[in-house]
C-alpha cells in the first residue's frame, strides 16, 4: 500500500524566514557573526557546514534565533533525532507556531505519530495570523488520522487542506490513498487522475493508479503506469516493492534486474533489494553478476551466515556453469 508521506517544506523555498522577529540584542557579536556565516552558507546549500557553525553558536549562547536555524539546517540534513532535540530546546526558550509546527513535523518523521498529532493541534492554538504553513499543518493531521484509520476525521483535515490549496498533486494523492483505505477504488483512481493532471511527474500518483489498475485486473495498464512511476523516480521504494510483487513473472525479470541495480547505485546499501537483485540475475542467467552483487551483500554484512551461504552457492555455479538452471 502507498505510504501517507509529510513532505517537509517541499513548498517553503525561504526556509529560515519566520514572520515574527526575534530580538537579537542579547546575541554578542562573536555568536551573530556563527550565524550569519552560517545564513550563506545555507545560501550556498552548505547545510553540513552551516550547521558546524550553529552548534558553535549553540555552544556559546542559547538563544531561540539558534535553536531556529540550527533546527532548520538539521532538517534539511535529515538528522531527524538531533533535530529534536534542538526544536524542544527552541520550544522551550519561545512557545511559538513557528517552533511548535516545526516540533510536530519532525515528530512526524520520527514516526512519533500520537506526539505528532498533539503538536499540529498545539500548532493551531497558537497560531495568532493566517499562516501559509496552515495548508501543511492540516493536511499533514489528515495523514496522521489515515495511519490511525479514522478516515473520517482524515477526511474532515483534508477538505480543510483543500480549502487552503485546492491544486496541490500531493493533496490529491493522500485523498486517493484515503479512498484506496476505504476500498473506493473508484474514486481512488479519479484522485490519481487529479493529481497527474496538475502534475504528471508526481511518481506517486502514478504508483496510485497503477495499484487502482491492477485491483481491477487490468494488468497491462497497471504495469504501464508502474513503469511510468520508475521512469519518473527510481528512489520510490514502494514503488519498487510493488514492482516485485506484481511483475514477478519471469518475462520482467530483466527489467527488474535493470531497475534495482539502478535502485542500488543511488543509495548507501539496501539488503532486501541487494538479495532481490541477486535472484533476478540468477533468473536471467548473468550468475557472474550475481556473485558480484553477492559479494557486495557479504561485504556489508560480514556475520550473515545466510548470505554468506548464497555467496557459496553462486561461487559453486561460477565454477561448475553446466549446472545452472536453464
Amino acid at each position: 500500500m502507498l505510504q501517507i508521506e509529510n513532505v517537509i517544506l517541499s513548498n517553503r523555498p525561504e526556509v529560515s524566514k519566520v514572520s515574527k522577529q526575534i530580538s537579537l540584542s542579547a546575541i554578542p557579536a562573536d555568536v551573530m557573526t556563527l550565524i550569519q556565516n552560517s545564513k550563506v552558507l545555507i545560501q550556498h546549500h552548505e547545510f553540513s557546514l552551516a550547521t558546524n557553525l550553529l552548534r558553535q553558536a549553540s555552544n556559546i549562547q542559547s538563544h531561540p534565533i539558534i535553536f531556529r536555524e540550527l533546527t532548520l539546517s538539521l532538517i534539511q540534513l535529515q538528522k531527524w533525532t538531533e533535530a529534536n532535540r534542538v526544536c524542544m530546546q527552541w520550544c522551550r526558550s519561545e512557545l511559538s507556531f513557528d517552533s511548535v509546527y516545526f516540533r510536530a513535523q519532525i515528530e512526524f518523521q520520527l514516526g512519533l505519530d500520537e506526539k505528532s498529532l498533539q503538536s499540529y493541534f498545539e500548532s493551531l492554538s497558537i497560531v495568532d495570523e493566517e499562516r501559509a504553513e496552515l495548508f501543511e499543518v492540516f493536511k499533514n493531521i489528515g495523514n496522521l488520522f489515515v495511519r490511525k484509520a479514522d478516515f473520517e476525521s482524515a477526511e474532515e483535515f483534508y477538505n480543510k487542506a483543500y480549502g487552503l490549496k485546492s491544486d496541490s498533486d500531493i493533496l490529491l494523492v493522500n485523498y486517493g490513498i484515503l479512498e484506496m483505505q476505504r476500498g473506493e477504488l473508484n474514486k481512488a483512481r479519479d484522485r490519481f487522475r487529479s493529481a497527474v493532471q496538475l502534475n504528471d511527474r508526481n511518481d506517486k500518483a502514478w504508483v496510485g493508479l497503477s495499484m487502482v489498475h491492477f485491483d481491477f485486473g487490468d494488468e497491462e495498464l497497471g504495469t504501464a503506469n508502474l513503469k511510468k512511476a520508475l521512469d519518473l523516480n527510481v528512489q520510490n521504494r514502494t514503488a519498487i516493492q510493488f514492482a516485485l510483487q506484481r511483475l514477478s513473472q519471469r518475462q520482467h525479470a530483466t527489467y527488474l534486474s535493470e531497475i534495482l541495480s539502478q535502485y542500488l547505485s543511488e543509495v548507501d546499501f539496501d539488503d532486501e533489494i541487494s538479495c532481490q537483485l541477486i535472484q533476478k540475475f540468477y533468473e536471467i542467467g548473468k550468475i557472474e553478476l550475481a556473485y558480484l552483487e553477492a559479494q557486495r551483500l557479504i561485504l556489508w554484512n560480514p556475520e550473515r551466515a545466510d548470505y554468506q551461504k548464497l555467496f557459496s552457492h553462486l561461487e559453486h555455479q561460477m565454477n561448475n556453469p553446466s549446472q545452472v538452471s536453464a
